[in-house]
Order: C-alpha cells, then structure tokens, then sequence
C-alpha cells in the first residue's frame, strides 16, 4: 500500500485500539504511533520529539543522543563536546576534573599564597611585610655626611641610591674584597644594592644587613623621633635537607609530599615551612611555580651552602650534593642514591612523575635525582621504575 503523510485524506486510519505503527520523523529518524480509542493515530512517538509523517513499514529507530557526564566533575570536557564548567582565574583544570587553585608564590618568601596556604614562614622576630620576611627599623635621615650619628657602636654612612638629595643613615659593607664602584643596582649582586656616598662615590653595598645600632619601630608603624619606619629584609638563609625516610612512588602527590617534609622537619626541631621538590605534569604545580625565590643562601643541616640563592639554585649546578638528612646525618645508599623529583635543574620542566605520585605500578617510570651529584644530576639523573622505595628533597620556604 503506498504510503501516505499523516493528515493526507489517503492516511490509513486505526483499527483495534492499542494497535501500533511505524512512523517517519521530521528529522528522517524512525518513530511510533498507537491507536487511540477514537480511532485516529496518536501523534508519532520521535526521539525528537517531533511528529511528521506515517508510513507502515519503516525500520526501528536505533539511534540515541549523547548523555554528558560531568558527575564529580567541575570543569573539562562533559564527553559530548561540550564542557562541565570552567575554573576561576586562579585555578587549573586537573586530570579528573576538578578546579585547584594555583598558589602564587613568584617573588614571595612569605605570607598567603591566594589558596588558604602560605609562601613560607619567618624566623626569629622578623615579619612578613609584602611577602618579604623583615624586621622594621627606625633610620635617620641624612642629607650630608659623612657621617651620620651613631648609638650602637661603629660608624654609620650617609647612603642613598644614586640621583638622590635624600638617604637613610645605615652600616656600609660593601662587597668581599676590592669595593666594586656601580652606576645601577643591576651591576651589583642579587643581594646588593648600589648605594652612593655623599660624596657621589657609588659602591656595591650589601642591602639585606640590619643596621646596627637602629631602634625597632613601635606596634604602630611610627619611630619615636618622628623618622621613617621602614622593613629591612633580614639576611636568614634557608634549610635543604633529604629526608632520612624512603617511599614508593604512590606517595600520594604534592601535598602528601610537603606534609612528609613538615613532619620530617619538626621531628628534627627544624623551624619554618618546608616545601618538597617534586615534578608535576601540570607546570602550575612545578618547583619554579610553587617556591618562594629566597635572595638568600640555602644550606644543608651540616651548615654547608648549597647554593647562594634561588637564582643560583636552578642554574644546572649546586655547589655541593643535597646529602644530609633532617637530623643532620650524611645519607650514603651505597651504589643507589636515588631521589624522586620528576623536574628538570631549572626547577620548572616536568619529567615523568609516577602519575603525578599516585602510582606504584612497575609498568610506570618517575624521575629521580642523585644525593651524591652536584651537577644537573642532582635533580634530573634518570627514570626509574614507581615500585622501588627513594628519598624526597624538602626545601625550606
């Protein structure tokens, strides 16, 4: 019989009720219809949900649409080509989906990291003022010299940056050996500034050295014989250690792994906070990107100076291999001194990290360091199985 569109005065009409038919949807899929107890076609049944004509012998629709699947999902892709949310400024998307925030650390020592943590703590009676770990001081001003008045034994300089009627009175160290004479602060050292005398002589000064003889600022921020109360970022240096404890490489990740540090530290009665330097397949989460960038010198628990800073730190080399552990004791593994990291010497390349540190299947590799290396091997030596035991490296913040 040929077919005929539903509504045509050809249509086939129903016969005993409850009766069904095939039918053809607007969009070619193939639907159904049922016969109504008034004797007319109910409207074709389409997983469009859309009715257009009748037809007795069509094939069954099989087709289906695709259902998103974002359950335990905050962001990325909903499996349909469409996504199951996005992150805020400060967060990335993870593997599994969910939104992390991302701390922000760059050129901060101290204080929050914009993720409920911190950049690090200071030590002693310093501060953290703008993230730089401080103690505020009361200085003088001075206009001439060369002199400037004295109360805590020695001799204070008049010194201020160059192209300026106006400095602060402070102890003059300038640089080991023959004082280096200076234009800018960028012919100095990372740890120095380039501060002239009165006499319009300029010389590499040391900058982070409290001035002796200073009177600490009240609660208030103000110096009792009305001068200006300022922050002078204290010369501390920073502990790295390896610790004394050997983990699979399902360890459990970065967070895992700056807890392992903290516990290893405080054991050790070593204060501040420690970081564990680890690779991650997000750059986000890499050393470079989590660590504070101290000017200052880490050192091992043996007081040995690893590296005079953190530019110093990620230049390929270290002065001397990170080979005491927390309690201050020489590591020796005989032949295997073998380290996670999973990150390059620059602290900002990921190598392979044991699934982020969350595996110990042999099948996977993470990268390991050496404890008995002091060039680039320290961190990026070889990859290894996730199943074998190492140490972790824990740098203080």
């Amino acid at each position: 019989m040929p077919l005929a569109a539903c509504g045509d005065s050809g249509a086939p009409t129903c016969g005993a009720a409850g009766g069904t038919q095939q039918c053809i949807c607007t969009n070619g899929n193939v639907g159904a219809q049922t016969c109504e107890l008034t004797g007319a076609w109910a409207p074709c049944q389409c997983a469009s949900q859309t009715q257009d004509t009748v037809t007795g012998d069509a094939t069954t629709d099989t087709a289906s649409t695709c259902t998103p699947d974002c359950q335990a999902r905050d962001c990325g892709d909903d499996g349909c080509g469409g996504t199951c949310g996005t992150c805020e400024s400060n967060e990335v998307c993870s593997t599994e989906g969910r939104c992390e925030c991302v701390p922000e650390c760059d050129a901060r020592e101290c204080g929050d990291d914009g993720c409920g943590g911190t950049c690090g703590a200071c030590i002693g009676d310093a501060t953290c003022t703008a993230g730089v770990c401080g103690v505020a001081v009361c200085l003088q001003e001075c206009t001439d010299g060369p002199y400037c008045d004295s109360t805590g034994g020695g001799e204070t300089t008049c010194l201020f940056e160059p192209g300026q009627s106006t400095g602060r009175c402070a102890f003059y160290y300038p640089t080991p050996g023959p004082s280096q004479p200076c234009a800018s602060d960028a012919e100095c050292g990372s740890d120095q500034a380039c501060l002239a005398l009165t006499n319009g002589t300029a010389y590499c000064t040391f900058k982070k050295t409290e001035p002796r003889g200073s009177t600490r600022c009240g609660s208030n921020g103000s110096c009792a014989d009305g001068s200006q109360c300022e922050v002078v970022e204290t010369g501390t240096q920073k502990i790295a250690f390896v610790t004394s404890t050997k983990h699979l490489g399902d360890f459990g990740g970065l967070q895992v792994g700056d807890e392992i540090c903290g516990a290893a530290a405080a054991a050790a009665g070593l204060k501040g906070a420690f970081r564990v330097w680890l690779g991650h397949s997000l750059y986000v989460r890499t050393p470079s990107r989590r660590f504070t960038r101290p000017k200052v010198p880490y050192v091992r628990t043996d007081g040995t100076e690893i590296a005079s800073g953190w530019v110093d730190l990620v230049d390929s080399s270290i002065e001397v291999p990170i080979q005491y552990d927390e309690f201050g004791t020489l590591v020796d593994d005989g032949d295997v001194q073998n380290v996670w990291t999973g990150v390059g010497a620059d602290g900002d390349v990921p190598a392979t990290t044991c699934q982020d540190w969350k595996t110990s299947a042999a099948a996977e590799n993470g990268g390991t360091g050496k404890t008995n290396r002091w060039n680039d091997d320290w961190t990026s030596a070889r990859n290894e199985p996730c199943n074998v035991a190492r140490r972790l490296y824990c740098f203080e913040q």
